[in-house]
């Protein structure tokens, strides 16, 4: 099964924590209450996920954090030293197979509809040693600009691996963080490594999240064929259906699209081999297509800032 999301489809083609605010302190009874409300709610929310028959599943913000809001507990092997919106865990570890140095920024978080890799990213402020000095590299990697801006893009992305079990799912993301030693201003670092005497102190950035909300479908098979629909800000015409492809006409922005799937007769979702866009025709590559599933969303980007003292 292949989902495109339309961000990253585009590229390759052109090449909280929201904690309650209170006047006054709450009673015991008060925040059970609360508490309790939050557990019907969830319990209701991930009963409409798992019973939801699309890939994709109209979330508001609200919803996304009341379900990143869960505790993921224990996991063996991942140590967190600090967490965020509840259920947002950060610490750092040694990328898989290596066994030299800890060099990977790692975070695990509630699993969450919606998500894949690209939406997902870790920015870091600071990565202070025990002289008191930040080892964060500024020169050779993308992670802040020089205009002093964070930049959305492969290197800070998360790699994220669908973990757990059916009763506790998880998302747990990692990625690589490059150190220069501010002695000389050259020399590399890793992570847990910064040279001599001097140990890793603080650390301090923030886990930014694309979640798309609101989020509408529109089905098109055969019989819609040379219709034009309004959809996503745009109109759109499904032009042909063969064996081998799919293709559509979509006159308003691309970025408007945010993601598609291609279905057969059987209402499987089939693998796209290939995907072009050329003047406005879209054309899908797949297997005996019969019809094609697209989605528009809004875009939310949600910002969790973390930071964790290793000296207490």
């Amino acid at each position: 099964m292949k989902i495109i999301k339309i961000g990253i489809f585009l590229l390759a083609l052109l090449l909280v924590d929201r904690g309650s605010c209170f006047s006054q302190k709450p009673e015991k009874n008060q925040i059970m209450k609360i508490n309790v409300g939050n557990e019907e709610q969830i319990s209701a929310l991930e009963k409409r996920i798992t019973e939801s028959a699309d890939e994709f599943i109209s979330l508001s913000l609200e919803e996304y954090e009341l379900l990143l809001s869960q505790p993921v507990g224990t996991i063996e092997g991942f140590d967190p030293l600090t967490s965020v919106a509840g259920g947002i865990k950060v610490g750092y570890g040694f990328p898989e197979g290596s066994r030299i140095y800890k060099t990977n920024i790692q975070t695990v978080f509630p699993k969450i509809p919606n998500i894949s890799e690209g939406e997902v990213f870790v920015f870091l402020n600071l990565v202070k040693g025990t002289n008191g000095l930040d080892y964060l590299d500024r020169q050779s990697n993308t992670e802040i600009k020089g205009d002093g801006s964070f930049e959305e893009d492969d290197f800070t992305q998360l790699t994220l691996d669908n973990r757990g079990n059916d009763t506790k799912p998880y998302w747990f993301g990692s990625r690589y963080v490059n150190l220069r030693d501010p002695a000389d201003n050259e020399t590399v670092r890793a992570l847990g490594a910064l040279g001599g005497e001097v140990k890793l102190s603080a650390v301090s950035g923030k886990v930014v999240m694309l979640l798309p909300v609101n989020i509408t479908g529109l089905t098109l098979a055969k019989s819609d064929i040379g219709i034009e629909k309004s959809f996503a800000g745009g109109k759109i015409t499904l032009q042909e259906i063969t064996d081998d492809y799919i293709s559509f006409r979509f006159t308003g922005k691309s970025e408007n699209l945010y993601s598609w799937t291609v279905n057969n007769d059987s209402k499987e979702i089939l693998d796209i081999d290939e995907a072009s866009s050329k003047d406005e025709l879209y054309k899908l590559t797949a297997h005996h297509p019969t019809s094609l599933k697209l989605f528009h969303a809004e875009i939310v980007r949600k910002e969790y800032p973390f930071s964790f003292d290793l000296k207490k």
